[in-house]
């Protein structure tokens, strides 16, 4: 049997409704398509994925910080935001107690703030850290959009714990991107790691049912971590911009994990139906039933993966360009326009099902498979194995 391979990712929900949580789970799911036992230790979940199909999932019990916590206690010890909020201590306990149990020559930690697992992992051989997308881009962002101090304030100081992360990274770990952007900004930062480029890579999962579009009113559908400020603007922007012209020809469905105040107040103003914390079975119901998945994001760092995931399931898409960040070759039903008046007019004239789409999603999942993107990544770790000592 291929050695497993163990993803320790406390940002990761299930079900998976944000891109980072979907990240998580394709690639353990590609590296058990691949051959080799593959766990997910998430934020309240262990789950074990077998190269025969078999899948088992437990709970974990932890408690974790909740935001107005994390942002305390980021400003009182100038710490990194994420890393506070991701931090507890019982979950640590988990991790301890399977890595104790079970064999972990491969481990994968998910995001740079999450390094302090490090101390816990003496006895693997391979240990990657998945990047996800490059933070110093986002607090730019953050920077540039806000005069807030205290936000301000802990922008930099969560910056600064992130350069120190960097630097403090040894030099056996493997650094893997999403991204060719997100590559490029670490590596100039740290030259001498080994960086490995792993896009993402999504399912065919063509819709069996649709919803009829000859209607007058169509249903567009948002999915996504509804406490993530990402999300949040996106939200808000769509509520300002885009939902005026479209209100009269349009519904709107915002699905997702954890709604924030402003998630729901957006919902109960304008009239949009929210539907929080769903399954997955839950999930491919509301695509079946949705005519239109958007993307009306503001700034572009993050949101592909919504874009794989709407792509795989063959339903039409409308985005802004920042929406459509990473330069995909998109199927053509991909409406991408930062134009609401674009979007109203490709929902009215979108009078019918067209069976292309489900063939277009095929094509699209085969041009994007997560198991051929994990192949530097499978190769540099076999290379590893066969001639390296267990990093120390």
């Amino acid at each position: 049997m291929k050695p497993r391979v163990v993803s320790l990712a406390p940002m990761c929900l299930d079900p998976a409704h944000d891109g980072a949580s979907l990240r998580v789970i394709e690639v353990a799911r590609a590296f058990r398509d691949l051959g080799h036992p593959a766990t997910v230790i998430g934020r309240d979940f262990l789950l074990e994925l077998a190269p025969d199909g078999g899948a088992k999932s437990s709970r974990i019990e932890a408690r974790w910080p909740g935001r107005s916590e994390a942002v305390v206690r980021g400003l009182l010890t100038s710490g990194h935001y994420n890393e506070i909020k991701h931090t507890s201590p019982t979950w640590r306990q988990a991790v301890r107690a399977y890595l104790r149990d079970h064999d972990h020559d491969i481990v994968i930690i998910h995001m740079l703030w999450m390094i302090d697992l490090l101390s816990d992992l003496s006895a693997a051989k391979v240990i990657a850290l998945e990047t996800h997308n490059s933070e110093w881009r986002l607090y730019d962002r953050y920077l540039d959009q806000s005069r807030n101090p205290l936000v301000r304030r802990l922008t930099n100081t969560s910056r600064r714990r992130l350069d120190e992360v960097m630097v403090g990274l040894p030099k056996d770990v493997i650094l893997v991107h999403i991204s060719e952007a997100d590559l490029l900004d670490h590596r100039e930062r740290r030259p001498d790691l080994r960086h490995l480029l792993v896009p993402s890579g999504c399912e065919s999962l063509p819709r069996k049912n649709a919803p009829d579009y000859s209607v007058s009113r169509k249903r567009m559908i948002f999915f996504g971590n509804l406490a993530n400020k990402m999300n949040n603007d996106a939200l808000g922007g769509f509520a300002e911009e885009f939902w005026p012209i479209l209100r009269d020809v349009a519904d709107f469905t915002v699905a997702g994990s954890n709604p924030s105040a402003t998630v729901v107040e957006l919902c109960r103003c304008h009239g949009w139906e929210l539907v929080p914390d769903f399954t997955d079975e839950a999930k491919v119901d509301l695509y079946e039933r949705s005519h239109f998945a958007i993307l009306p994001f503001r700034y572009g760092v993050g949101s592909k993966l919504k874009m794989l995931d709407a792509c795989g399931h063959g339903i039409p898409v409308l985005t802004t360009r920042a929406g459509n960040c990473g330069g995909l070759n998109l199927p053509p039903f991909v409406t991408v326009a930062d134009s609401p008046e674009v979007w109203r007019r490709v929902i009215v004239d979108t009078r019918s099902f067209d069976p292309s789409w489900s063939r277009a999603a095929d094509d699209f999942a085969s041009a994007h498979s997560q198991t051929e993107a994990l192949a530097p990544l499978i190769q540099e770790i076999e290379d590893r194995i066969a001639t390296r000592a267990p990093v120390s």
